[in-house]
């Protein structure tokens, strides 16, 4: 339905442009066509009354506020006749009895912040989700999955959302979860047509099957990639009604989003899939007779699988009572290798094979060991049968060996006659070998069994014995079955005693297994060099002093170097590095041990003038008998775009959490804006009463420095949080930082007196930022200061703080314990919040111990805060990076 208007022939309110003019009745008396057009109304009806309040979508002061509002800018929600909000700003003006609007229409602005309030609630509500996610147990993960997926599915007002993931190497995709409004249908039901439809990568037309059938509606689809190893291998897919979804967030956003979560779901359908697997290795070891056991260093005790404690009858606790039903005679050399296991590195292994008892019979069992921390993890596989058939294998050697003292081989005498060799004696073996009997041979000769093209080798044989005395040859002989034979011939030729020839005495052995096997070798090194060749991963070997002997085509190729065959000079690896991370990788080599052969190292590689590349080193060295490093084995990965992403998604982060401060931030410099006005106001009564003196003006002036100089510390405090880190990550001392942080605490406050101490347990090195830890420790010192002399009666008593570094397990804790008196216990919970402070107002911005707690963050760590004796101990927690 159109609404009318009637417009006025004069009115002292009338403008151009979106305007109106409103009686003091409240009746609209004008109204520009602009406006009109946008609420629909029809200027041409002028028998009809509007009223203002009629065209609000929301509530609008009263009219007696009006004239307050005629220095302000005025924010107005109309609707039109269609229903449709229309969000307008400007200002009001009073003129008699009417009162004219003047306003531009910002619908599109109003919009692009509901859409920036949408993706900043997805980014929150995402975070929330990864702490939960992580601090939920395994099978809890998959209701936190699907929460924030409805969660999404409600923000961006879609109607479906759901991931795929391949299944196999024919691009087939499978449906892994799937989330929908109630009201929506099944939009996905099968995953035969996503082959076709993951080629787009921009959103596409899609119809969705209700539970009534085939709708002809059609539905925006926006397919998302997720990239593992440079491959897509899964899609999240999100359905809209109507509309494009960029409207809502940039495809750079959605792709975000997709990586966090479609990360997640992988990690929970990977768990399901390993319960499927668990339960595959159960059934596994019920079928092959064996089972794992976990043996506790410490308490002795033992724990055996279902399937291996059923099988060998065992149901006791501890590793005494099942080494009793270990056969005696190898009860000593499996208790030697458990005892000589606990005092080996972590992860060393040992196997043993035993016999336990089971009822009247012994079976045999293959012991598997490994150290795990403080227990012995252990597999038993029950070798019974094998050992059986090795039995009777060794049997079988016996005798084939008496069969060889016997005479295995084809024994020959060939006399020499005539510038030719007779057969003269042929052993019965030759029966086994080939199949021939000795008649047989001295009847139609070794010609006619020979290989034709081993004629030439044959012919050489005459010569050669003629020559050298002895004969060593191969070549192949036809069988009596009709298969040829590689026979190996060793002979020699005894002469009288005037050196003259007499006979060849020799053996012939088959040899046809040792050829396959060397045609098999070579076809395994070929496979085998190609494999090496063509891996994704960088291979390399080199000398101590990083010289390479061996790279393949990948790290050639990183390095420009087109082949390390015939060069003047050897590649060495330390002119693509750089000279601290060779440093590093020297240390690192240093420790390398016959015992501990092996490390792994992140080193930045230069590949060009303008790029480095960040790769991932697995490093074996290889010893010579004396234990002297000869050679180093690595095998690399290129980790440079995973760096780059951990950035991003970090900075991202960042980001949203100055977005959660800015209200804080308006907030705090409020405050001294407003101190500032009200001084500023009092100056200026004072000059007009003409009751300004010097003294005046100085306080005056010194307050609004103090409050400029407030107002600044938040700006700049607050930059660190916007702040790209692209700072190089480098090795740095712990206690070094902490000694220049005390260093330029005492500088700053000289005329202060202090007891700071420092006990250090640890001189290793920790990787990151030396200058962000210093601020930090420099923080924390200046709270503990401001605490003590504020708060705490300093007469008989002055400041004191220990400082104690030491490392539990991989992890290097840095603890500030002073004698301040403590926080109270109501507000300690609170003290890294933005903006929370103690200090007297105007002294403090609240963002100290909050930026304190960004930095150690951003180190991967933690940091904390106790009550402890006298006084507060905080506690920063950062990891040892072992490369």
């Amino acid at each position: 339905m159109e609404l009318s208007v009637n417009i006025p022939q004069v009115n002292p309110m009338r403008r151009e442009g979106l305007s109106l003019s409103v009686s003091a009745k409240g009746r609209v008396e004008f109204i520009t066509k602009d406006l009109a057009n946008k609420l629909m109304l029809d200027v041409n009806m002028g028998s009809q009354v509007i009223y203002f309040n009629e065209l609000l979508a929301q509530p609008f002061p009263e009219q007696t506020d009006w004239p307050y509002l005629t220095s302000d800018v005025i924010d107005i929600c109309f609707k039109s006749a269609s229903k449709e909000i229309i969000h307008m700003r400007g200002h009001i003006s009073g003129q008699g009895h009417f009162w004219g609007f003047y306003l531009v229409d910002i619908s599109d602005y109003v919009e692009r912040s509901n859409n920036n309030e949408k993706e900043l609630y997805l980014l929150q509500a995402i975070s929330r989700f990864y702490l939960k996610y992580q601090q939920s147990r395994a099978e809890g993960r998959q209701h936190a999955v699907e929460d924030i997926l409805d969660d999404v599915l409600v923000t961006v007002k879609a109607q479906a959302i759901g991931v795929v993931t391949k299944t196999d190497m024919f691009e087939n995709y499978r449906l892994i979860v799937q989330r929908e409004l109630p009201t929506a249908g099944k939009y996905i039901t099968s995953t035969g047509g996503f082959n076709a439809l993951l080629a787009e990568r921009q959103p596409i037309a899609f119809f969705y099957e209700d539970s009534s059938g085939f709708s002809r509606e059609p539905r925006t689809v926006l397919f998302l990639p997720f990239i593992q190893e440079h491959q897509v291998l899964s899609w999240m897919f999100v359905v809209f009604s109507q509309g494009n979804p960029q409207r809502v967030l940039t495809l750079e956003k959605w792709e975000s989003i997709a990586t966090l979560l479609v990360s997640a779901v992988l990690d929970s359908y990977n768990h399901e899939e390993t319960l499927r697997t668990l339960n595959k290795k159960k059934f596994a070891d019920s079928v092959l007779g064996g089972g794992f056991w976990d043996y506790n260093i410490i308490d002795g005790r033992v724990s055996l699988s279902t399937a291996l404690a059923e099988k060998i009858d065992f149901f006791g606790e501890y590793l005494v009572e099942l080494l009793d039903r270990v056969y005696l005679g190898d009860r000593e050399k499996l208790e030697l290798k458990i005892d000589e296991l606990q005092f080996k590195a972590n992860g060393s292994e040992e196997e043993e094979i035993i016999r336990l008892k089971q009822g009247p019979q012994l079976c045999w069992y293959k012991v598997y060991l490994q150290l795990s921390g403080s227990s012995i993890l252990g597999y038993l596989l029950d070798v019974t049968e094998i050992k059986e058939a090795q039995l009777d294998q060794r049997i079988s050697k016996q005798r084939l060996s008496h069969l060889v003292s016997s005479g295995p081989a084809i024994i020959y005498v060939q006399r020499y006659v005539e510038g030719a060799f007779v057969q003269d004696f042929l052993s019965q073996s030759i029966l086994h070998v080939l199949g021939w009997k000795p008649e047989d041979i001295r009847e139609q000769g070794w010609l006619r069994l020979l290989h034709p093209e081993d004629r030439p080798v044959f012919d050489e044989r005459i010569k050669t014995l003629i020559a050298k005395g002895s004969v060593s040859h191969q070549y192949r002989l036809r069988g009596k079955d009709g298969n040829y034979h590689w026979m190996l011939e060793e002979g020699t030729l005894l002469r009288d005693e005037y050196g003259l020839p007499l006979e060849v005495v020799g053996v012939l052995l088959d040899n046809s297994e040792r050829k396959k096997a060397e045609a098999a070798l070579s076809k395994s090194e070929e496979c085998y060099r190609v494999l090496v060749e063509d891996a994704p991963t960088a291979i390399c070997r080199c000398t101590p002093d990083l010289n390479l002997t061996f790279a393949n085509r990948l790290l050639l190729s990183y390095l420009g170097v087109d082949s390390l065959i015939d060069r003047v000079y050897p590649v060495n690896l330390s002119n693509y590095i750089k000279a601290s991370e060779v440093e590093r990788l020297q240390e690192r080599m240093a420790k390398l041990t016959m015992q501990q052969p092996m490390f792994n190292i992140e080193l930045c590689i230069d590949v060009s003038e303008y790029e480095t590349s960040i790769w991932l080193w697995s490093v074996r060295g290889i010893f010579d008998q004396q234990g002297q490093l000869y050679e180093l084995q690595a095998v690399g990965r290129d980790d440079t775009e995973l760096h780059r992403t951990r950035q991003e998604i970090y900075q991202n982060t960042k980001m949203a959490t100055v977005g959660r401060l800015a209200s804080g931030i308006a907030h705090e410099l409020n405050q001294p804006l407003n101190i500032m006005r009200a001084t500023l106001t009092n100056l200026v009564l004072r000059i007009e009463r003409n009751m300004l003196d010097d003294e005046y003006l100085k306080d005056k002036a010194e307050r609004l420095d103090a409050q400029i100089t407030r107002a600044s510390n938040i700006i700049n405090n607050m930059q660190l949080f916007s702040y790209k880190n692209s700072r190089e990550l480098l090795d740095f001392s712990p206690f070094k930082t902490v000694k220049s942080a005390i260093e330029l605490f005492k500088q700053a406050n000289p005329e202060q007196q202090f007891d700071i101490a420092i006990e250090c347990l640890f001189d290793g090195y920790l990787k990151g930022c030396s200058e962000l830890l210093e601020q930090v420790i420099l923080n924390l010192l200046e709270n503990a200061w401001h605490a003590f002399f504020n708060q705490v009666d300093t007469s008989e008593r002055q400041l004191k703080v220990i400082i104690e570094i030491y490392q539990i397990n991989s992890q290097v804790f840095i603890e500030v314990q002073d004698n301040a008196g403590g926080i109270p216990a109501e507000i300690i919970d609170k003290v890294f919040d933005p903006f929370f402070t103690t200090k007297s107002v105007g002294s403090g911005t609240g963002l100290g111990l909050c930026l304190c707690y960004e930095i150690v963050t951003r180190f991967q760590g933690k940091l904390s805060v106790a009550n402890k004796k006298q006084g507060a101990c905080f506690k920063i927690q950062l990891p040892v990076f072992e490369f």
